[in-house]
């Protein structure tokens, strides 16, 4: 330490106009006052870089007397403002820094400089005044090691973690969350959900952030937000109010990733409710109805439909349908009933054809769906649609809507897909349990008929000599009269006419009734199914002309052959589409009229515009009709040569009114029975 120059103390004091500094007066005492109180060091150094005065803060500062400062350099108790002196000049730049400084006993600390340029007395001064950080700098560092400890255990904490400003906006967040959804902290300050999510996630996030911030309350909320690969991942959110340094209200959050135990809960719980509906159903359309509702709430969908491929397998019709009761859904419901779909028409008919499921995440801008008008009317806004399928054919299509924005899910999908081939197991396995049944009926049937065969054959020939010459006669006396003039003759002819008309029906009916008792063996042969039906139209379109009706004919360019008698099949559709022209009692109705290859079988089709047949009514039994003046013998008898050919004949009524016959036929003809 040099040698400091032994003189008394000054004061630095305020140069005026009319004088020096040390002139007295009110500014002079002010000053002086401050000067003396001031808790910050101030010293006075000329343009030597020697101090000049000190005010006892500095004493303080530097733990040195008055006189060890006055007259040293400033530099030999700052070292490190030599650094930023003049070199020329010898004297400190104006301004503030950090730097510094040693106490008497050598101790290091921390200060900061501020150095205004001053003048007194025509005399060159620069104020200095320092000021100890030593307890900024504790507390920064205690500031930065608590930060980096937060940092550190956010960090490692098993869960996402953020912070928010009031406008959403991205403060903070964890090393987990960065790695989660890909994207570095210093890219993500600043930004909303809105810039980095879709817009119906992004909605539904500030939602639930502004809750928080308005009621000032933590709360939980489940939240689906797609990760980096856009794959949407369920978590279970808690989300408080912060405040931040200035008092401006903070959201935080923490959240902890339950996507597995969600789907594991929703397999759980949509596979019960499949299992549950099927084990208490007794029917397809019993199990349809109890599992649809099930699986919609189960996955949170508003509504869902079955739609289900027609016996004809021509069309999808609607089945079933369920939607939350709190909706208003009657228009949507009123266009879906009376919608159809072909294979390939629309959203289901799609799902029929491709027999995969299809998502639609914006219904309004799906041209596919053709009732997205009204389901936008609705507020309907997402689709999803999966088959119900069996052995690779799909038997019908689920559809479930939802109102808010749903993202995308392969593991729904798959979910979905697989109950759909359970769903298509079960209706397969009733149907076939039904079929049984209904084999086991119709064997019991065909007992009760060979019994009234026996009889009817008995009754057949014992009327048939009878009536042969009752007809005779019967003729023979409308002969007579005609050829008579006499009045009275006359007559009687009416009553004669009668007679012969009333012989003649009964003449069919035993006819037709020793065509059911003896059947006829089969003349196999190959058999073209379109080139048969052509020749049916053919016959019968005079008669459907005379109707005001028209036959409408649809066969595939590929030949439909089978082995088959071609004389009884021809009898069989002869009585079908007779009963057809006979049951479309509105003119301008159209008689349709198909076939098909499914499989190893041809399925032919039959469908009228009649008024469909009524409840109770067996009409493949033996004198049963709804037609006046019928036998009740075409169906029988056309069942029992479809039967014989190992084939199957059924109907089932056709929206909004009809009803069409299904004929399905082998290919390779009947059975062989050893």
């Amino acid at each position: 330490m040099r040698k400091v120059h032994e003189q008394r103390p000054r004061r630095a004091g305020r140069a005026t106009e009319s004088g020096s500094a040390d002139e007295g007066g009110p500014a002079a005492a002010f000053w002086r006052l401050l000067f003396e109180t001031s808790r910050d060091a101030v010293l006075a150094v000329d343009g030597q870089g020697r101090i000049q005065s000190c005010n006892p803060a500095t004493l303080q500062l530097f733990a040195r007397g008055e006189h060890e400062l006055v007259g040293a350099r400033l530099t030999d108790f700052l070292p490190e403002f030599a650094l930023a002196t003049d070199a020329a000049a010898a004297r400190p730049a104006s301004g503030t820094s950090i730097s510094r400084a040693w106490r008497g006993d050598g101790t290091e600390y921390p200060v900061e400089i501020l150095t205004v340029a001053a003048r007194t007395n025509q005399q060159a001064l620069d104020l200095v005044v320092i000021r100890d950080i030593s307890h900024l700098e504790s507390t920064t560092r205690i500031a930065n090691e608590v930060a980096a400890r937060f940092t550190a255990f956010m960090d490692h904490a098993p869960a996402i973690a953020f912070i928010k400003d009031r406008r959403g906006r991205y403060l903070y967040v964890n090393r987990r969350y960065e790695a989660h959804f890909g994207t570095r902290l210093d890219a993500l300050r600043g930004q909303t959900d809105f810039d980095l999510r879709p817009e119906a996630i992004a909605e539904q996030l500030q939602i639930h952030d502004q809750t928080v911030l308005n009621q000032q309350q933590a709360q939980e909320f489940h939240e689906v937000v797609p990760d980096a690969d856009g794959m949407p991942c369920n978590w279970l959110v808690l989300k408080f109010p912060l405040a931040g340094v200035d008092g401006e209200p903070l959201l935080g959050g923490m959240a902890i990733d339950i996507t597995e135990q969600r789907r594991a809960e929703r397999r759980l719980a949509m596979q019960y409710a499949v299992t549950q509906a099927m084990a208490g159903a007794h029917s397809v359309n019993e199990a349809l109805t109890g599992l649809l509702p099930r699986l919609a709430e189960g996955t949170g969908w508003a509504a869902g439909e079955v739609w289900m491929v027609d016996p004809a397998g021509t069309v999808l019709r609607r089945a079933h349908a369920w939607h939350d009761p709190r909706l208003d859904l009657e228009e949507f419901e009123r266009t879906s009933r009376e919608t159809v779909f072909s294979r390939g028409s629309g959203i289901p008919g799609k799902v029929w054809e491709r027999g995969v499921s299809i998502f639609c995440a914006e219904l309004r801008h799906e041209p596919e769906f053709r009732r997205r008008v009204v389901a936008d009317r609705t507020g309907l806004r997402v689709l999803h649609a999966f088959p119900i399928a069996h052995g690779g054919e799909v038997l019908g299509v689920v559809v479930f809507f939802s109102r808010f924005a749903v993202m995308p899910d392969r593991d729904l999908h798959l979910l979905l897909e697989a109950i759909g081939n359970q769903i298509g197991e079960f209706i397969r396995s009733r149907r076939n349990a039904e079929r049984i049944r209904e084999l086991e009926l119709e064997g019991l049937e065909r007992q009760h008929q060979a019994a009234i065969g026996a009889v009817t054959a008995q009754i057949v020939h014992d009327l048939g000599n009878p009536l042969s010459g009752l007809s005779l006669m019967a003729h023979t006396l409308l002969r007579d009269i005609k050829r008579t003039g006499d009045e009275g003759a006359a007559s009687l002819r009416p009553l004669a006419q009668r007679i012969v008309d009333a012989v003649a029906h009964m003449d069919r009916v035993l006819l037709d009734l020793s065509h059911f008792v003896r059947g006829r063996g089969l003349m196999l042969r190959p058999v073209d199914i379109a080139d048969l039906l052509r020749r049916v139209c053919d016959l019968w379109a005079f008669r459907a002309t005379a109707s005001g009706l028209t036959l409408r004919l649809d066969l595939p360019p590929a030949a439909l052959t089978i082995r088959a008698d071609a004389d009884q099949l021809q009898r069989v559709f002869d009585n079908l589409v007779k009963n057809a022209i006979e049951a479309s009692d509105v003119p301008g109705s159209t008689i349709r009229i198909g076939a098909e290859l499914q499989g190893d079988k041809v399925r032919v089709m039959v469908a009228d515009a009649g008024r469909g047949i009524p409840g109770g009514v067996n009409i493949f039994g033996l004198f049963e009709t709804t037609k006046p003046g019928g036998t009740g013998l075409g169906l029988p008898i056309c069942r029992q040569i479809i039967a014989k050919h190992g084939g199957a004949i059924d109907f089932a009524p056709v929206a909004p009114r009809g009803t069409v016959f299904q004929v399905e036929l082998p290919i390779h003809g009947p059975p062989r029975i050893a």
